[in-house]
């Protein structure tokens, strides 16, 4: 998004895209339709916004406009993969960026013995790589596996699925991919073909661990996260307390409640035994085939170049979208700008930019526009939450920027 708006302003900039993976938009690459992107959102200016003005992706709650409410991974995988095309991009792949360090009048960016030189960079790298320190493990295996691995083949490989019927299999987490994770597991979605989460016959493991939900009941779950698990129709029905809820069959519904076992405490350790792996929670020990880490992402190279003394770039900003007018009956379309918002990071003295996730989240974006991440906090406004890794919050921030780098830096 910040090439593609980059050559708006100036088609003839040189610029090439790194990319770590083999793949456009690899954390969607694989999972197909899962979902993984929240509806609706609510902002302080007022209006839903919109990934890329014009786009199928909306970011609303209106079920007039026929829009889908909850674009799953491969909607997003296609709007990465249709920017980068009309940006005109060039791209090097399979290129982990490991250092950045000045060389004459600009950088060396390196992987792995490979250089490439640029007169500045610009850090994009998302939410990073998979947590490797959330929990103490003795060695890694394919028995322990991070969540979008785990969705992408539940999606892609039906031997997978078998692979998997019968096993224990323990769930480290209580986020958004936790709880994806969590409705492949479940054996109760109701028969509701608007969400790609149904599956007809699912695959049942013998026991799952589900380590760090403390949700006691419906309740508990549904304030704590955001809206959407309160319409896929599965996972929330884990917490109903009382008879089968909905259309669900009652065998299905008491035959996931006696499957699965909360354990709110946090993980401490993961050892390999000889046929499965011991996991320690709180003192408390049992034995896993599977293991899914669903513990969170961290950047480690723009957590490196941070340490840096860094300033953040201000800049106005357009949020794309609009609302629903009741006098006309219709969506209208109303982007909003916020004037003097700090919109990226830049190290002092020198030409490397950090964009979206690569920023200290907390300080760049104001904390009122990010208490929405969960109806608890969207009604009590006391407290903040995860919202601000959300699409809603970087994306304007990375076309402001894009415009101002072109205009003022970037000639």
């Amino acid at each position: 998004m910040f090439l593609y708006t980059a050559k708006q302003q100036n088609p003839a900039i040189k610029a090439l895209i790194v990319e770590k993976s083999p793949d456009v938009c690899s954390t969607f690459a694989r999972l197909g339709d899962s979902l993984v992107l929240n509806s609706p959102t609510f902002t302080k200016v007022g209006l839903n916004a919109n990934l890329a003005q014009g786009h199928f992706i909306q970011v609303s709650d209106f079920d007039e406009l026929a829009e889908r409410q909850y674009p799953t991974a491969k909607h997003l995988h296609e709007l990465a993969t249709m920017i980068l095309f009309h940006a005109d991009a060039d791209i090097v792949f399979n290129f982990s960026v490991d250092g950045v360090q000045r060389a004459g009048y600009g950088y060396a960016v390196s992987s792995k013995g490979r250089t490439l030189t640029a007169q500045a960079v610009v850090l994009t790298n998302g939410m990073g790589e998979q947590r490797d320190n959330a929990f103490r493990v003795d060695q890694r295996s394919n028995q322990i596996i991070d969540g979008d691995e785990f969705i992408a083949a539940c999606y892609g490989e039906s031997e997978f699925r078998d692979l998997i019927r019968g096993k224990r299999i323990a769930v480290i987490g209580a986020g958004d991919t936790a709880n994806c994770v969590m409705e492949h597991l479940l054996p109760l979605t109701y028969p509701n073909h608007r969400y790609p989460s149904f599956q007809k016959g699912p695959f049942l493991p013998s026991r799952v661990y589900w380590i760090g939900q403390g949700a006691e009941n419906i309740q508990d779950f549904y304030f704590a996260n955001k809206q959407r698990y309160g319409h896929s129709g599965g996972i929330i029905e884990f917490f109903w307390d009382g008879e089968a809820p909905f259309d669900l069959p009652a065998d299905d519904w008491e035959q996931a409640r006696a499957l699965i076992e909360r354990i709110p405490a946090r993980l401490d350790s993961v050892t390999h035994g000889t046929m499965s792996l011991e996991l320690v929670a709180d003192g408390e020990r049992f034995e896993a085939d599977l293991v899914v880490n669903c513990t969170g992402r961290s950047n480690d190279l723009s957590a490196k170049l941070r340490a840096e003394e860094y300033e953040f770039v201000l800049g106005d900003i357009v949020f794309q979208g609009g609302k629903w007018d009741d006098w006309e009956d219709r969506f209208v379309l109303s982007p909003r700008p916020v004037e003097r918002q700090r919109i990226a990071c830049k190290l002092v003295n020198e030409r490397i930019f950090l964009l979206g996730c690569a920023c200290p989240l907390d300080e760049l974006i104001d904390n009122n526009e990010a208490l929405d991440g969960s109806l608890r906090y969207q009604e009590e406004k006391t407290s903040l939450t995860n919202a601000k890794y959300s699409l809603e919050h970087t994306l304007p921030r990375t076309v402001a920027f894009a415009e101002q780098f072109i205009n003022n830096i970037g000639q």
